[in-house]
C-alpha cells in the first residue's frame, strides 16, 4: 500500500456544517502517516459489505472521472456525506479522505473519524494569576485502532468495500449509507454476518436431525477455518464437508441459504479470520472446559469422542508426555 494524498474536512458541532480546507495533510510528518496507515488498514481488513459501482456512479465520477482533482473531490464527497446524514441520530465526526496504492491499483478511502468526549486539563488565568481546569473535549478523534464504524473504500474498477453502522433514521434503526451515499444495490450481509446466519441454520438442522449438535457445529467450524484459510468463505464447501453425504440434509441447508440470500464470499483478512477458529472450545456439562487446536482436534490418535452405551459421552486425550498447570 502506497499512501499518495490525504485529507481531513472537519465537522463543526456548534454550527453542524462542514469545514472543508484545501490544504492536504503532512504525510512527511510519520505520527501523521502512521496514524492514517492504520486507518486505512482497518478499512481494507475490518469486515465489510462489498459490492461494485457502475462507471456512471456519483463516487466513481467524483474520483476517477476525466478532470479529477483530489482536494475538490474530497471536499465534494464530505459535503455529501454530511448532507445525506442530516436527521440523522449519530455521533459526529470528522471525515478523512485518502487516496493510495493499493497492490498497483488506485484505491479511495473515506473514513469518518468519530469524535470522543473526554474530560482534559485546561490552563487559564485571571486576576490572581494561573488557573487550572477541568474541562470537556467533544471532539478528539478515535485511536487508530479502534474498530472502524463508518468506512468506504472504493477501488478504480468499481469495486468497493463499505463498513457501516445502523442509526434512528427516520424513527427505524436502520443501515443508511449504501442506500443513500453509494446509491447502489450493497449486498445484505459481511462475512461475520454470513457466518451468524450460516450457524444458525446449521444448529436448526441439527435440532430436526438425530446428529449431537456438537459434533455438527464442530464441523461447521472445521470447515469455516479451512475455507477461511483460502481466503473464501466458501458456502458450498461448508454444505459438503458439514453434511457429506446426506443428500437430503444438503439440499435443506442450501434452500436456507438461497432464502437467506447468502453467497460465497471472498475473506480479505482471512490469517486474522482464521485464527479466530483455529481451536476447537467445548464446555461439558460438568463444568470441564476444553481447548483443542484444529490440527489436533482432527487427529483421532491425539483426541476422541466416545458414544457409551448408555448414551453418555467420553472424551479420551491419548499419548500424553507431559502435563503443564498454565496458573
Amino acid at each position: 500500500m502506497v499512501i499518495k494524498q490525504a485529507i481531513l474536512h472537519i465537522m463543526d458541532i456548534d454550527n453542524e456544517a462542514v469545514i472543508c480546507t484545501n490544504q492536504t495533510l503532512d504525510l512527511e510528518d510519520k505520527e501523521i502517516f502512521d496514524y492514517i496507515s492504520l486507518l486505512v488498514e482497518k478499512a481494507l481488513n475490518q469486515d465489510a459489505k462489498t459490492g461494485t459501482l457502475d462507471k456512471e456512479n456519483e463516487l466513481m465520477r467524483t474520483f476517477f472521472g476525466e478532470n479529477k482533482n483530489f482536494v475538490e473531490s474530497s471536499k465534494e464527497a464530505s459535503q455529501k456525506w454530511h448532507d445525506i446524514s442530516r436527521g440523522i441520530e449519530m455521533p459526529t465526526g470528522d471525515y478523512l479522505v485518502v487516496s493510495f496504492s493499493n497492490e498497483g491499483v488506485d484505491t479511495v478511502a473515506l473514513i469518518k473519524l468519530i469524535h470522543n468526549k473526554q474530560i482534559t486539563h485546561f490552563l487559564d488565568y485571571n486576576d490572581d494569576g494561573i488557573v487550572n481546569k477541568l474541562i470537556i473535549n467533544r471532539t478528539l478523534l478515535p485511536k487508530p485502532t479502534a474498530k472502524l464504524k463508518e468506512a468506504i473504500v472504493i477501488f478504480e474498477d468499481g469495486s468497493y468495500r463499505l463498513i457501516e453502522t445502523k442509526y434512528i433514521v427516520e424513527g427505524e434503526k436502520k443501515f443508511y449509507l449504501g442506500e443513500k451515499y453509494l446509491k447502489t444495490n450493497t449486498s445484505a450481509h459481511t462475512i461475520e454476518d454470513s457466518l451468524k446466519e450460516v450457524k444458525k441454520i446449521v444448529k436448526d438442522i441439527a435440532r430436526d436431525s438425530s446428529d449431537e449438535e456438537y459434533e455438527i457445529t464442530s464441523k461447521l467450524q472445521e470447515a469455516v477455518y479451512e475455507t477461511v484459510e483460502k481466503g473464501y468463505l466458501d458456502l458450498e464447501f461448508i454444505e459438503e464437508k458439514v453434511f457429506e453425504n446426506k443428500e437430503a440434509v444438503k439440499e435443506k441447508f442450501a434452500k436456507k441459504v438461497d432464502e437467506k440470500e447468502l453467497v460465497t464470499m471472498e475473506v480479505t483478512n482471512h490469517k486474522q479470520m482464521a485464527k479466530k477458529y483455529e481451536k476447537q472450545k467445548f464446555k461439558l456439562d460438568n463444568g470441564i472446559e476444553i481447548s483443542i487446536p484444529m490440527e489436533v482436534y482432527q487427529n483421532k490418535e491425539i483426541v476422541e469422542f466416545i458414544n457409551q452405551p448408555d448414551g453418555s459421552l467420553s472424551v479420551l486425550i491419548k499419548n500424553i508426555d507431559k502435563i503443564k498447570n498454565k496458573f
